[in-house]
């Protein structure tokens, strides 16, 4: 007779693992699902994002209303303190807040406000002055920011006179990163209003370009300027030239009518330094400037 073959052993099972070693599994997996949804959170939660703005060091929040993810953003007041100095910002909305992934070279976080308003914004600098801080040497941000639409009703600016219904286009990390751009700037004062535009570079000597027009207001005698700028931020050169009306006391044809007066000045401009003006070079035309003449005299 033939001898049946022997039976295979059953597989015998693994033991559970211990009450401790599951525990320590189910701690690890709900601390990976809690950091996961974290961002989440913060970005749908009206109270997450409250919460998240007063971890900032040194901002205070009050009235804050929306997140990120769910419509519109408002404070009735934002207030950051550093050492240089406090910003005051009031009734903050912001409109529409988007990201998204910018692949490519220099892959980044791109984040896009296409509506931001404040009613007024003020600087007040320290009592105690800084000292001169050296040229940095990149401007390179770890994301880019493109708001296209900025009103600011109010800017003031210690005690400078303030600055009114501000508008400007601006994109921090332009060009993957390598500009800083302002375009479309508008404001005006109770003197003037001014029209701008300008971009710095974040790489390198960090070149800077820039323009500026500004024009007297209606009912006021008539004027004009524009200045540019071009060169490193640390040293770059400035330009401007000055417009005024032609005064017509004995009427047009009067030989005593006297010309427009008129300024052209150059200059070499010194940032981070304790002395901003490095040099300046003025050729007025019938129109005296004493600011440019006593802060800086013409150098042979």
């Amino acid at each position: 007779m033939s001898q049946l073959p022997e039976a295979t052993p059953a597989p015998t099972a693994e033991p559970a693992p211990p009450p401790r070693r599951r525990r320590g599994l189910w701690l690890l997996a709900g601390t990976a699902a809690l950091a996961a949804a974290s961002p989440v959170v913060l970005w749908h939660s009206e109270a997450a994002t409250a919460w998240a703005l007063r971890q900032v060091p040194g901002l205070q929040v009050d009235g804050w209303q929306g997140s990120p993810g769910r419509g519109p953003m408002q404070a009735r007041q934002l207030r950051w303190e550093s050492p240089s100095g406090r910003l005051e910002i009031t009734n903050l909305h912001i409109q529409g807040l988007q990201w998204h992934w910018q692949s490519g070279a220099g892959s980044h976080i791109a984040l896009s406000l296409p509506e931001l308003k404040l009613q007024r914004l003020q600087w007040t600098s320290a009592s105690t002055p800084q000292g001169a801080s050296p040229a940095p040497n990149s401007l390179r941000l770890p994301l880019s920011v493109a708001l296209p639409n900025i009103h600011i009703a109010t800017l003031q600016a210690d005690g400078l006179p303030a600055l009114q219904d501000l508008q400007a286009a601006l994109h921090l990390g332009a060009d993957a990163g390598a500009l800083h751009r302002v375009e479309h700037l508008r404001l005006r004062t109770d003197r003037f209003s001014a029209e701008a535009s300008g971009q710095l570079g974040a790489d390198g000597r960090l070149p800077l370009q820039a323009k500026l027009r500004l024009q007297s207001l209606p009912g006021s005698p008539a004027w004009q300027a524009e200045a540019s700028a071009q060169g490193p931020l640390a040293q770059f050169d400035l330009s401007a030239a000055l417009q005024g009306q032609a005064s017509v006391a004995a009427g047009p044809a009067s030989p005593h009518a006297a010309a427009a007066p008129s300024l052209q000045a150059q200059a070499q401009i010194r940032l981070l330094s304790p002395g901003p003006w490095e040099t300046c070079r003025s050729a007025p035309t019938h129109w005296t400037w004493p600011p440019c003449s006593q802060a800086c005299p013409e150098h042979s």
